[in-house]
């Protein structure tokens, strides 16, 4: 009866211990493959939103930065464009419009006041003109 019970260890368990072994060295060293294979991917393609009912698009494709992909890295002109604006390239294409927009109307309310302060400074220089000969007499 041990001998049975030993036979059948043997049998039975030994030959699991081979076919585990022979598993463990298939695996072996998978992780460091998952993770140099991981290392590889740009991250932000992995984070995608919901937008009108598609799902699972890239943030990565909403954004201005897809545009500087295709370009040569030396005439980056979307690049240079988007810094002298002060428009950050994660920022999606159709608000780029809308930041321009809202600059050009900056723009105009800055020059609006510089005409009505250049104005205001001429009107003024013209009575302190007016001024100085009733001062002389």
């Amino acid at each position: 009866s041990q001998r049975e019970v030993q036979q059948f260890v043997q049998r039975k368990l030994l030959q699991l211990e081979e076919d585990v072994e022979v598993e463990v060295n298939l695996l072996r060293g998978g992780v460091e493959k998952e993770v140099k294979q991981f290392s590889a991917i740009y991250l932000p393609c992995l984070q995608r939103v919901t937008l009108d009912g598609v799902q699972g698009i890239p943030v990565t494709e909403l954004s201005l930065n897809r545009f500087n992909r295709i370009q040569p890295p030396g005439t980056r002109v979307l690049d240079r464009i988007s810094h002298s604006l002060r428009f950050p390239l994660y920022k999606a294409p159709d608000q780029f419009l809308l930041h321009v927009s809202n600059l050009k109307e900056e723009l105009l309310n800055l020059q609006g006041r510089s005409a009505y302060c250049s104005q205001a400074l001429k009107t003024l220089k013209k009575q302190i003109q007016s001024q100085e000969p009733d001062r002389k007499s």
